[in-house]
């Protein structure tokens, strides 16, 4: 009987994972960052371009911006954002997918079960844990220490 290791068990899933990222990177531009995103906790990106972020979670998102929330984004009170004094418009009660468009955006996306799509330019922080990649195949791990990753061409 063999013994399984954790350690070629993960080794398997990062490569699962990577495969699956480079397939999605087929139909976006070549002249802009990209990132790509699994995990649970928190992430935030400040820049410019295009996120999908889908899971369960709460969004906190600058005015500079354009979202298009899920048709079950309201909490079980019925209210579907609020607004908070020196933080922006917050969507407490997220799930299933999230499209923000934006210039000079700064959002945070608390939640698990997240899968994360970036394209454009800017930084994004990463933390809790999972795992990203980044335009240029560089796969990462990212965990409750914080990852920061510059999303760039």
């Amino acid at each position: 009987m063999r013994k399984i290791n954790a350690l070629s068990i993960a080794a398997s899933l990062l490569l699962i994972f990577i495969s699956s990222v480079l397939m999605t990177r087929v139909g976006y531009a070549e002249d802009t960052g990209f990132l790509v995103a699994k995990g649970h906790g928190l992430v935030k990106f400040t820049g410019n371009g295009s996120l999908t972020i889908s899971g369960d979670g709460s969004l906190v998102v600058n005015k500079n911006c354009t979202v298009i929330l899920p048709e079950n984004a309201a909490n079980s009170d019925g209210v579907e954002y609020y607004i908070r004094k020196n933080a922006g418009v917050v969507y407490p009660n997220i799930s299933g997918k999230v499209q923000i468009d934006g210039k000079d955006i700064e959002i945070s996306f608390a939640g698990a079960n997240m899968g994360v799509r970036i394209e454009g330019e800017g930084t994004v922080v990463l933390e809790g844990y999972g795992l990203y990649m980044d335009n240029k195949g560089n796969p990462g791990r990212w965990s409750a220490d914080g990852a920061t990753v510059p999303v760039e061409k």
